[in-house]
């Protein structure tokens, strides 16, 4: 991603925002910036590992509406 450190040291290879685990945990591409997990509320943890998926500050698990922010 051209940011200064190597792929082994660093936790977002390609520099689209997701770590490598997030993106793995997802089966997108780690090494391409275009390949991205589902993020419904934009805050760069994937749906599968936010546990607000829609950053309305309530935990999914207490969430009558984890996907509906209003």
């Amino acid at each position: 991603d051209g940011d200064g450190t190597g792929n082994n040291a660093d936790a977002d290879d390609d520099g689209d925002g997701y770590t490598d685990q997030d993106e793995n945990d997802n089966g997108t591409n780690p090494l391409d910036a275009n390949s991205t997990p589902p993020d419904l509320d934009g805050d760069k943890i994937s749906d599968r590992n936010d546990t607000d998926d829609d950053g309305d500050g309530v935990a999914d698990t207490a969430d009558a509406f984890p996907r509906d922010p209003s």
